[in-house]
């Protein structure tokens, strides 16, 4: 996996469509997801390990915006109803994971293993309204 300080922090896995994915930069520099390449992509169910051997992802997107030093990006996906203390920076048709997906952080604009920053996944439903 790459290094470069950007890592998926926290896992959201609620009801219906409440799903959200928060990236934090443990790096000293801000970080431009554009300029970067970043994107955020989703494995599903049986193909949930798809990931770890070149496999398309169900879902992808292209992130945007700038992650600073030391702070946090919030994904979220495209019908989830926030609450009240969260506000996301961007929605994401990848946050449509449902307890037993890979959610992975990569670089460029075609999936590739070694473009790999950070990856998330269950192999079970352990995460399904978590």
């Amino acid at each position: 996996m790459l290094s470069g300080g950007l890592i998926i922090s926290q896992y959201y896995e609620g009801a219906s469509d409440n799903k959200w994915i928060e990236l934090y930069n443990a790096s000293g520099v801000a970080i431009d997801l554009a300029a970067g390449g970043y994107r955020l992509g989703s494995w599903n169910n049986a193909n949930r390990e798809a990931w770890k051997t070149g496999g398309t992802p169900g879902n992808s997107s292209a992130l945007t915006g700038t992650v600073p030093a030391g702070g946090t990006h919030l994904i979220k996906n495209t019908k989830a109803a926030l609450p009240s203390y969260a506000t996301a920076n961007e929605s994401s048709a990848a946050c449509g994971f449902n307890g037993d997906d890979s959610v992975v952080l990569y670089t460029g604009a075609t999936y590739a293993f070694a473009n790999v920053v950070d990856a998330f996944g269950m192999t079970a439903n352990a995460a399904q309204d978590k």
